[in-house]
């Protein structure tokens, strides 16, 4: 039975934080593309009296800079600071923070620069997953770029997990993928960085992944150490087997996880089986552990990988059932609940919110209308125009961000003009919506448009 735990030092959802003597003003670059560099500015605010000396501000990714910070914040006074972000990977709605000191901070503060992050590359979440793979086999996978650029082209492979091998196809739209046949057993996983030839993002990165299957088999794939505490032995062991034939086991190594292993026989000397006996240090940092068990195969002169992780905490911390939280809350919900009556419904519907009414925008040009009833999880849209229905969709403008006014359960209007349309000329037209986690979908079938002279244009649907 698997049971979902939540953990708890200061009650079961939240903690005091901090108390500072500024406040931060957040910055948002919007929209920008994977491995774009974008320049921002966020903005400190003193709350007190007092001058704030002593300010320092870094950046806390490596890849990000600051362009201009201030020494001191006068009293009562802010002052701007300019930074530089890179977006690397970053996909969907996203955010780099800046931490900032002062003297008699005890803790630092934290700014944060909004953005989110697009690709030229229609589908970049998309994983090249061999499945399960044989040890010894090779197989290819083809890969080709779905992308609204008919021009983008893939320059090199700049990067290529060990497990597998890359070539460019002959037009530069794709590649083939293949395994290699003397890799790692266990499963695998990895990211193949291609350069791209693109004025707006210079490479792509592709998730890959596979399982290698050999003659000998770890008792889990992914091996879960669950919840381990500081100060306590935190034992765990993983046995693996073979098919009939003796193997011998050496040199288990935990990666990104502190602690010891040892080889030994499984229990009562079963014949084709020997364990690895973990035993996790409690003297690391708390937090999430991610890492690995590797382990050599000696006759086979190979390593087994195995995926391993879990949460270390101290002894104070409390864990409670999630399921058991949830089901006294709906207990408590019921008993508290008032019977429904007539009047209350009609009362609700009458007290509905009327929709988000679109301004339409003034000038000449088709007149794109649109409503959604729930875009709790949407960042903005894009209108997508092409020259006929099956045509090469290029995105129009720039990306429209979500309505302000927006209230989860109330359906938000629009309306945009393209104002770049030709006169005379039939165009096909359509909606996309991008989600917070960096996904593009369509919300409508190509749309068909003829642009009418200024005096006669109507407004399309």
């Amino acid at each position: 039975m698997i049971r979902r735990l939540v953990f708890a030092t200061c009650g079961l959802f939240s903690c005091a934080g901090p108390a500072f003597a500024l406040t931060v003003e957040p910055g948002d670059v919007g929209p920008v593309y994977q491995f774009q560099k974008a320049r921002s500015h966020f903005t400190i605010v003193n709350d007190t009296d007092s001058e704030l000396r002593g300010v320092v501000v870094k950046a806390l990714r490596p890849t990000d800079r600051v362009l201009t910070a201030p020494a001191s914040v006068a009293a009562r006074g802010n002052a701007v600071v300019d930074v530089e972000i890179d977006s690397q990977s970053g996909l969907g709605a996203r955010g780099h923070s800046f931490q900032i000191e002062y003297e008699g901070a005890k803790t630092p503060a934290l700014a944060r620069i909004s953005f989110y992050g697009l690709s030229v590359v229609n589908n970049p979440q998309r994983v090249l997953d061999f499945e399960t793979v044989k040890a010894g086999e090779s197989p290819a996978i083809p890969y080709r770029l779905e992308t609204d650029d008919p021009q983008l082209r893939i320059a090199a492979v700049k990067e290529a997990p060990d497990f597998v091998d890359a070539m460019i196809d002959k037009d530069g739209r794709g590649l083939v993928v293949r395994h290699r046949d003397k890799s790692t057993w266990g499963k695998l996983s990895g990211v193949l960085k291609i350069q791209l030839e693109s004025a707006v993002q210079k490479e792509a990165w592709i998730p890959v992944q596979s399982e290698v299957r050999g003659d000998v088999m770890p008792s889990t794939t992914n091996f879960s150490l669950g919840v381990a505490r500081i100060g306590q032995e935190n034992e765990y062991i993983l046995q693996y087997r073979s098919e009939g034939k003796p193997f011998t086991l050496d040199k288990a190594v935990l990666e990104r996880i502190a602690g010891t292993t040892k080889i030994e026989n499984c229990v009562g000397d079963e014949k084709y089986c020997q364990q690895v006996r973990l035993l996790i240090d409690g003297n690391q940092p708390s937090g999430q552990l991610n890492g690995s068990l590797r382990v050599r195969v000696v006759e086979y002169d190979r390593d087994i990988v195995v995926p391993t992780g879990g949460l270390l905490v101290t002894k104070e911390v409390k864990i409670k059932s999630l399921d058991e939280e949830l089901a006294k809350s709906a207990k408590a919900g019921l008993a508290n609940k008032p019977q429904p009556s007539l009047n209350g419904a009609l009362k609700s519907m009458s007290a509905a919110e009327k929709p988000v009414e679109a301004v339409v925008p003034p000038g000449n040009g088709p007149l794109l209308r649109w409503a959604v009833d729930n875009e709790e999880l949407i960042y903005g849209y894009g209108i997508y125009r092409a020259d006929s229905e099956r045509g090469e969709y290029a995105r129009q403008g720039e990306i429209v961000r979500r309505s302000a006014v927006f209230k989860p359960g109330v359906t938000s209007k629009y309306a945009i003009r393209d104002t770049q349309a030709t006169v005379g000329k039939e165009y096909w037209y359509r909606i996309a919506a991008f989600y917070a986690d960096g996904k593009r979908e369509f919300l409508t079938a190509p749309q068909r448009v003829k642009v009418r002279p200024p005096e006669t244009d109507a407004a399309t649907r």
